[in-house]
């Protein structure tokens, strides 16, 4: 019944048709979302550099595909563009970029990156600038025309009473060239003026042009010539340049649109294309071989759309590319590698996500399409454009189980099978009814992802159900479970994706997150595939959304974990995704073309691998994709070879056999150089500088490079390397090169572009740079302090030795020096141990005892202090004057005792030198002395005076010398005298007079 119903009300669904399919090129856009100074464009055109100049309503805007610098009128400032906006750009053969404004003509200064104004308040309106012949540049203006001589800056008007009119020149609008003749668009109708007699002549008014304000015109190296009219008709004008021949187009015309000046821009490329720019209907291209024109789509919704209906001027690049000014900003387009299509079914005014949402496409026998959508289905003629809808819509009867269409599949028959999310639809070759499938066919109505019929005639289908697969055996009328099957009953209860046949029969079912199904007809066997953490060497993912085979059998598969390839003989797998280099792990769909190429659509652009799993490029929006993101449906071939691949935007459309490599040789130059972040003034402009010289501490720098590249730079690839500061190439999308605390001196920067990372073999460029170097880090300076260095050296070598040499020479004084305190303190030793004083000591004693008993105990406790005293000092350098003062008192004591009265000493020591240091002994040797070297008795006695100097000890007696002392081996002073230089920076001093003796020691 429902089926009944749907046939009824087949008639009466929507239907959106057209005479012709218009034409569809892969649109780029720059708004002010990029940095235009406004959306309203006037103008464009190219540099000698190849940037973009774009012409708004406020002022200039330069692009070179990265992004976009402004020029705007700034009150003041004479540089500065004047107000009022940009008309026409022109860059003129040598090179100068000229603007003509709303209020006057300017030169844009390269250098000085500043303008540079002609002409005076009355040149103003300025519409078209032109370029007749080397440095004369023409320009139409309200005034009429007037030429500039660009090298000596002399400006003519001219005069149309002087000129061959018969009255003042009208406002010119527009001019084209052929030859040495100039066509002018004018307020009164068309004109010529020639170049060589500089004279004007009007054309004669005909009934196509009769009463009207002509305001563009264009001119084909044929010899043909269109004009466009001011008013609210676009009705172009076809003539040649005899005027012998006219006709009027009205292709354009739109009666139901109202608007003044409908027609723009005439404007011929090179490859005398014409093109047309209108302020209502957009864009429009002549056919030579329909003699009519054909509109371009506009599709402002669409990322690769036209942007508006209403242009203003169009422009053809180096490139071949066209530009097109509009009043929501700039948009461009290559219409000769014109690689993607977007196909967006039904009327978008205000179409939502759903309906833009591809799922899958089919071709039928007659070369139709249908189409689903998440919105419901299509059918298609590519041919006209013309499209119908199917599809549930409110207080209407059902046409499908669902408006949204999971895939699409057209069996043996001819019959067209509609894979809902509720359940499969049916459309009978010949028929018009739809027919509803459901329990009453074995199938149940849930989300059906796949149908396919195999060569055997069974018929299979992929679904949420509680089995998963359904099967129908030929000639059977009801779908069976997986369960019953013999086979694949195991594998029963796994949710379909996709099912492929390959080239052998054999069938693949992709699964939604369980793995994988094979299955053999023939020998009736099956394999199953699921990736576990204890199994994780075969297939990649779980969720296989698409299932494509290769020219050698084997199977790819699309997951949600990257690319699995099967080889069907010996079930290995290979597997490809973030770890071996590819930009993603998300694959929703993939078709394999002659040339054995991937192509595959991800989460994350349009990738094209080689057989090998190698990334060859990757596509994104600005290559003309009309949606970076893909869905999980799989992809399509149509009879003509052209993939059809499902997006979230619409169908995607391209002929694999369309794409070659880009080109590699892209033009790089250098844009900019900065010093510590800051704009570094140059002698030429920085696109053409070959040396650079940065002075002293102006080591830290930026070169930026630009290799122009305006359909996709995300796909430039720079290669740079300073020598000999850098050992490597260093290769990066990053069109910056940053070096920090350079040293000084002289380098060479080598860089280049490529949009082919694999393939580095293009031509680079060079820019020599040198670093000045502050005079203390110059090669003079640290060549002199070298030099220095190795004369310190030698001299320090030098020193070194002297300092050895006397070193050496202190140590063996040191040595002797140490070896005499050796031997006096030996000779002090050997006199404290003298034989005579111990012999006579002893001889003293026996006397007394025999005599004098208790000065014989007094002789012998002195003694025997004595010699306790040089027992306890033996082995110590210096005593305390006091301590030697005691122990020369016992002394003096035993020698009165022999001498008595005959030898008197007498003490005067200043208390404070008590604590005064003394080598041992020394005054018992200074008595002894004494003692031996003079004769005494009591008549005359011998007198010694000790006494305290400042920092000496005085040992003083008078002078009565002995003709022969027998133990003197005149020694004893000297070996002191060495001593006390050892120890003491004060000498040792004897000073003998004809009545005294005197010796100063040093107190330590």
């Amino acid at each position: 019944m429902k089926a009944l119903y749907a046939s009824l009300f087949i008639g009466l669904l929507s239907c959106v048709s057209s005479e012709a399919q218009p034409l569809s090129f892969n649109v780029q856009k720059i708004t002010t979302a990029q940095g235009l100074t406004s959306n309203l464009l006037s103008s464009v055109c190219q540099d000698k550099y190849g940037y973009m100049w774009l012409g708004t309503v406020t002022g200039a805007n330069r692009y070179d595909g990265y992004g976009v610098k402004n020029y705007e009128h700034i009150q003041g400032d004479s540089c500065a563009l004047y107000s009022g906006g940009i008309r026409t750009l022109l860059c003129a053969s040598d090179g100068g970029l000229w603007m003509g404004m709303l209020n006057g003509l300017v030169k844009y200064d390269y250098a000085k990156d500043c303008f540079q104004k002609f002409g005076d308040s009355t040149l103003n309106w300025l519409h078209k600038l032109h370029e007749a012949e080397p440095h004369q540049i023409f320009f139409g203006w309200n005034g009429g025309l007037a030429k500039l001589n660009n090298q000596t800056n002399e400006l003519t008007y001219f005069d149309g009473l002087k000129s061959g009119l018969d009255a003042p020149i009208p406002a010119v609008y527009d001019i084209a060239q052929l030859g040495r003749e100039l066509y002018l668009a004018t307020a009164t109708g068309l004109m010529t003026f020639n170049l060589d007699s500089e004279q004007f002549k009007a054309i004669p008014q005909v009934p196509e042009t009769a009463g009207k304000r002509i305001i563009r015109i264009a001119v084909s190296a044929k010899g043909k010539l269109w004009c466009a009219f001011a008013g609210d008709r676009a009705t172009i004008v076809q003539t040649n340049i005899q005027f012998n021949y006219w006709k009027s187009h009205e292709e354009l015309e739109q009666p139901a649109v109202k608007h003044s000046n409908p027609i723009s821009d005439l404007f011929i490329d090179r490859q005398e294309r014409l093109w047309v720019a209108t302020t209502y209907i957009g864009l429009a291209l002549y056919s030579e071989a329909e003699d009519k024109f054909q509109l371009i789509k506009t599709e402002s919704w669409m990322p690769h759309g036209i942007p508006s209906v209403i242009l203003l001027n169009l422009f053809q690049d180096r490139e071949g590319k066209i530009w097109g000014a509009s009043r929501k900003g700039i948009f461009f387009f290559d219409p000769s590698n014109n690689l993607f299509e977007s196909v967006t079914p039904g009327n978008h005014a205000g179409a939502n996500e759903y309906l833009l949402n591809a799922r899958a496409c089919v071709e039928t026998a007659h070369g139709k399409w249908w189409l689903g959508t998440g919105d419901g289905l299509f059918y298609m003629d590519p041919g006209t454009g013309e499209t119908r809808y199917y599809g549930n819509e409110p207080d209407k009867l059902k046409v499908l189980h669902d408006n949204s269409v999971r895939a699409l599949y057209i069996d043996k028959a001819g019959d067209l099978w509609i894979s809902t999310a509720k359940g499969v639809n049916l459309l009978r070759a010949g028929k018009t009814q739809i027919e509803f499938l459901g329990e009453q066919d074995g199938l149940p109505n849930v989300v059906t992802k796949a149908v396919h019929q195999a060569k055997d005639g069974t018929m299979w289908v992929a679904n949420f159900g509680n089995s998963g697969h359904y099967y129908r055996l030929p000639g059977e009328k009801k779908f069976r479970p997986l369960e019953e099957h013999p086979v694949l009953a195991p594998h029963k209860g796994y949710y379909g994706q996709c099912i492929l046949e390959d080239s052998r029969g054999q069938l693949w079912f992709g699964l939604d997150g369980n793995g994988l199904i094979y299955y053999d007809p023939q020998n009736q066997s099956a394999k199953y595939w699921r990736r576990t953490p204890a199994n994780d060497t075969n297939l990649i993912g779980n969720f296989v959304y698409s299932l494509a085979e290769d020219a050698k059998g084997r199977i790819w598969a699309a997951t949600l974990e990257g690319i699995s390839v099967i080889d069907p003989y010996t079930f290995r797998f290979t597997n490809y995704n973030t770890a071996t280099g590819l930009p993603t792990n998300r694959y929703m769909s993939l078709a394999i073309d002659k040339q054995q190429r991937v192509w595959t659509g991800t989460s994350h652009g349009f990738l094209l691998l080689d057989n090998e799993g190698r990334l060859i490029r990757q596509f994104h929006i600005e290559d003309g994709l009309n949606e970076d993101d893909f869905t999980d449906r799989p992809a399509y071939q149509l009879k003509d070879g052209r993939f059809v691949f499902c997006t979230t935007r619409g169908f995607l459309i391209f002929s694999p056999e369309k794409y070659k490599t880009p080109e590699l040789n892209l033009p790089v130059m250098l844009s900019e150089i900065k010093v510590f972040n800051k704009p570094f003034p140059t002698v030429s402009n920085v696109e053409e500088l070959r040396e650079l010289y940065l002075p002293p501490g102006n080591n830290f720098f930026s070169i930026d490079m630009l290799a122009i590249n305006y359909t996709n730079p995300l796909q430039t690839w720079y290669a740079y390397k300073m020598e000999p500061y850098d050992k490597n190439w260093i290769i990066t999308q990053d069109r910056r090169a940053n070096y920090t605390a350079v040293p000084g001196g002289r380098y060479v920067f080598r860089y280049k572009a490529t949009n082919d990372l694999n393939n580095w073999n293009v031509p680079e460029k060079t820019l020599n740079i040198h670093i000045g170097q502050h005079w203390y880090k110059s090669l003079w300076f640290w060549g002199l302090v070298f030099i220095l260095l190795i004369i310190a050296g030698i001299m320090a070598f030098r020193r070194r030795e002297r300092l050895k040499r006397d070193f050496f020479s202190l140590e063996q004084k040191a040595q002797a020096l140490s070896k005499e305190k050796a031997l006096v303190q030996y000779e002090n030793l050997t006199q404290q141990l003298n034989p005579h004083f111990l012999f006579n000591s002893l001889a003293s004693l026996g006397s007394l005892i025999r005599f004098d008993q208790k000065t014989a105990s007094e002789f012998l406790e002195a003694l025997s202090k004595m010699y306790r005293y040089i027992l306890q000092s033996r082995d110590r350098e210096t005593v305390t004057l006091q301590d030697e003062v005691d122990f020369a008192e016992h002394f003096i004591k035993l020698q009165q005792t022999r001498f008595g009265e005959a030898f008197q000493v007498y003490f005067t020591i200043d208390p404070l030198a008590l604590d005064r240091k003394i080598v041992p002994v020394t005054l018992q040797n200074l008595l002894e002395n004494a003692l031996k070297h003079n004769t005494f008795d009591a008549s005359e006695p011998l007198v010694v005076e000790i006494y305290t100097d400042p920092n000496y000890l005085v040992v003083k007696n008078n002078l009565q010398r002995r003709t022969v002392v027998e133990t003197s081996n005149k020694q004893g002073l000297v070996r002191l005298r060495s001593l006390y230089q050892y120890l003491s920076d004060y000498p040792m001093e004897t000073l003998e007079t004809q009545d005294h003796f005197l010796v100063r020691i040093p107190l330590l």
